[in-house]
């Protein structure tokens, strides 16, 4: 359930890189498993610029916009624990 094009895309980009990147992981190729999941930085972005995640619209919506951010969360997390990182 896609209103906005931003959400396709970066389900599809998300889709397109998902197995490659577990498969990095396993493998233990941690950092080229980062740098693949660096390039979901751009259809995030502009998911986040697109889309009212938490919108009103609809129940159904808002759900799978959340849906969505709980699967690269789990894709992110799977990689490290990104709020140990210091700048």
């Amino acid at each position: 359930m896609f209103k906005e094009d931003c959400e396709s895309d970066l389900w599809e980009a998300y889709q397109g890189l998902k197995d490659e990147i577990y498969t990095l992981k396993k493998d233990r190729r941690y950092l080229e498993a980062l740098n693949l999941a660096a390039e979901l930085r751009e259809p995030i972005d502009a998911f986040f610029d697109g889309v009212e995640v938490m919108t009103r619209e609809s129940k159904a919506l808002r759900n799978n916009r959340v849906a969505i951010l709980q699967r690269l969360s789990e894709l992110f997390l799977s990689l490290a624990d990104f709020s140990k990182f210091s700048i």
